[in-house]
């Protein structure tokens, strides 16, 4: 009998013992079936074997003891022609759509493989992909820590350059304060993260630690140091006029206030004074300094939550559909065997 264009041998008794020692593919039918639709359609490389175990499985166990299958009809196909074999056991399948192979439909191998390898492509893409929504995530946060960062600077060299200029030329303090009331202000820019301290002041420094900054430079390196006699000069004057510039101006009026108070006997106390200042100076360096600390802390920690948050969400949405597919095909292929024996 034909099945689709295939001529079927058959149909022969389920309980006959001469079933044919062959591959192939087999059809389950009911005798009483005038048309022989098929009920079940297989394949295995020894049919004989499969159809004697046939019963093995519960639901065709039921079925054939209710007499719904009873006879089979067979095409043989050499067992290493194992494509032509999947390939006319689908098309049938397909065709004819046979009610228990729709209850207990069969899995493809093929189809593991593939949902494998589908699983292996998307894990291969959300590497790719969280690589780049981390470098993207990067560029974020650095933004975001300049744009929150109102910080100003003043060019080192700059400032330095200007006021030792100007005292070669004989500048008094009144031209020195005037060069740094004008000076240069910067935010640094995007660059500002890669700008050293060593480079640039901060705004609001101190005109004294600018001078005390060129008397240094003066001793440390080699040739004329005649410019120190007019820096010390300056120096003295400066913190004569204003000896509490270093500090807030809040602090600062403070010191003023105690210095005005005290009148001529503050020089009896201005060494103490100045001492406690320059402590004071130094606290809120300190205090300045953690502060910066404190909220490069607070943004690459808040950048860490985020970009924890983002993977875990990433990695539980993208690629779910393929892992579940391939969970699913591997549990129920373990359940009904990959192939039939």
């Amino acid at each position: 009998m034909k099945f689709i264009d295939k001529e079927f041998l058959g149909p022969f008794d389920l309980e006959s013992e001469d079933k044919p020692v062959t591959s192939g593919i087999y059809i389950l039918v009911n005798k009483n079936d005038k048309h022989y639709k098929p009920l079940y359609i297989g394949r295995s490389i020894n049919i004989k074997n499969r159809l004697n175990n046939l019963f093995s499985h519960a639901q065709l166990a039921q079925s054939g003891m209710e007499g719904v299958i009873d006879s089979f009809f067979y095409f043989p196909i050499d067992k290493d022609n194992v494509e032509e074999m999947n390939q006319l056991e689908k098309e049938l399948i397909r065709y004819y759509e046979p009610s228990l192979n729709m209850v207990r439909s069969r899995v493809d191998p093929q189809a593991i493989i593939r949902a494998r390898e589908v699983e292996r492509s998307s894990s291969r893409k959300s590497f790719w992909s969280l690589s780049i929504l981390g470098f993207t995530l990067t560029i974020f946060s650095f933004l975001v820590s300049i744009l929150i960062s109102n910080d100003l600077y003043t060019p080192r060299e700059k400032i330095q350059n200007q006021i030792i200029t100007a005292i070669n030329n004989g500048a008094d303090l009144r031209a020195i304060k005037h060069i740094y009331v004008n000076r240069e202000k910067t935010s640094g820019g995007i660059l500002k993260p890669f700008v050293s301290d060593v480079n640039v002041y901060p705004y609001n420094v101190a005109l004294s630690l600018i001078l005390e900054d060129i008397r240094t430079n003066a001793y440390l390196e080699k040739g004329d140091k005649s410019i120190l006699k007019n820096i010390n000069k300056l120096i003295e004057d400066h913190t004569h006029i204003n000896p509490f510039d270093r500090l807030e101006s809040v602090q600062r009026d403070y010191f003023e206030n105690i210095q005005i108070k005290l009148g001529e006997e503050y020089g009896r106390v201005s060494i103490e004074v100045n001492k406690l200042a320059d402590e004071l100076y130094n606290k809120n360096s300190l205090v300045e300094q953690y502060l910066k600390d404190s909220t490069t802390s607070f943004w690459v920690s808040v950048s860490a939550l985020l970009f924890s948050i983002l993977v875990s969400a990433y990695q539980l949405y993208n690629g779910r559909d393929a892992r579940v597919k391939r969970i699913m095909l591997e549990s129920y292929s373990e359940s009904i065997g990959k192939t039939e024996q």
